[in-house]
């Protein structure tokens, strides 16, 4: 993962999402630019459970403005689905190896 200097350079640039849709994309992590509810979080290009529970107390709420959610230890966000809200994403700083 990438240090948070890192994430503000956006290194690979940046991506808006804004309207409810699922955003497939590598990012280190998003920041919500307008009040958001998520309904789902993937990370490290795995399928199957919702990983939201670990990164908003209440899943089911809504995500202010201005909140940053920064990926946990090595792993990196692969997938987001926005019910409602805007969110820009800040890419995936490449590792030494290209990936």
């Amino acid at each position: 993962m990438s240090d948070f200097n890192d994430i503000r350079s956006a290194y690979e640039g940046t991506f808006v999402l804004n309207a409810a849709a699922e955003l497939v994309l590598n990012v280190d992590a998003y920041f919500i630019t307008a009040d958001a509810v998520i309904t789902k979080i993937e990370v490290n290009e795995a399928t199957g459970p919702s990983v939201l529970g670990s990164y908003v107390w209440t899943p089911a709420g809504t995500v202010p403005a201005g909140t940053w959610l920064i990926a946990k230890n090595n792993d990196f966000f692969s997938a987001i689905t926005l019910a409602s809200g805007t969110l820009t994403a800040y890419t995936k700083k490449p590792l030494p190896d290209g990936t």
